[in-house]
């Protein structure tokens, strides 16, 4: 007989019929972006002339959709066939879909071009300090090396990188149209990053990867531009993006830079 408390418990060594009510979920990876990213720095990339945007379904069925302007790709998005050839800035995102929904999450990558004749538009300076805790006044220091870059970014100055290290970005950068303007440092350890001698974004003090932001309204011109960030020790990081309210979120690229 049936063991019986309350009501009816099944016998565990009789057969029995179940009938599942949560069947197994297959997961669905997003779609794989080339160049990949790298620990924190993001798929695409900078480029001389052209671009070759690569994807790739990770799963056995569904269907890549994408956009290059940075929107959410829906069902009626562009299918991915075949790789793309870009000569302009774009941002990648993509999605996997079945039977027109999306089954996966997003994934991104940003992809920037240069003209290969086109000179660094910042310079950068380097100084080998001690005891690290934040960002220290640089006031009647003299840097221990002096360079040029395309992007502000560690990723362009990682062979100078050494624990107790403070690298200043400086360039000009051009706004074509008003707008209110969002910029974000995402570093480690702190950073902060001045338009026109107004601080912008606070991101200072010692920390692992960690992202701020702060915006501003600014018209049509040219304006100077700063990015100071110190490294108290271990490799460390910075990549600086920006946002208007008619452009989506992506790396401050080198051609809005002089």
């Amino acid at each position: 007989p049936l063991a019986c408390i309350g009501k009816p418990v099944k016998n565990s060594f009789e057969g029995f019929e179940v009938d599942d009510a949560y069947p197994l979920t297959i997961r669905v990876y997003p779609p794989t972006i080339y160049p990949k990213p790298v620990l924190n720095k993001k798929a695409g990339g900078l480029f001389d002339g052209q671009a070759t945007i690569r994807m790739e379904n990770p799963n056995s069925s569904g269907e890549i959709r994408y956009t290059l302007d940075g929107s959410m790709p829906n069902k009626s998005a562009p299918l991915y066939t075949q790789p793309i050839n870009t000569t302009k800035n774009v941002v990648v995102k993509s999605a996997i879909f079945k039977d027109g929904k999306i089954v996966s999450t997003v994934s991104e990558a940003f992809f920037r071009i240069k003209e290969k004749s086109t000179p660094p538009p910042i310079s950068y300076e380097v100084y080998y300090l001690d005891n690290l805790k934040s960002i220290p006044s640089l006031a009647n220091k003299r840097p221990d090396a002096r360079g040029r870059c395309y992007e502000i970014t560690t990723d362009e100055v990682q062979e100078r990188i050494k624990a107790n290290t403070v690298v200043k970005f400086s360039t000009t950068i051009q706004i074509k149209e008003e707008d209110r303007y969002t910029f974000y440092t995402n570093s480690d350890d702190g950073s902060k990053l001045w338009i026109n001698k107004d601080l912008v974004v606070d991101n200072d003090g010692d920390h692992g990867v960690m992202e701020r932001d702060g915006s501003i309204l600014l018209q049509a011109g040219t304006y100077p531009l700063e990015v100071v960030w110190f490294n108290g020790g271990g490799s460390g990081w910075l990549n600086v993006d920006y946002k208007s309210t008619s452009l989506p979120k992506q790396v401050l690229p080198t051609t809005m830079l002089k």
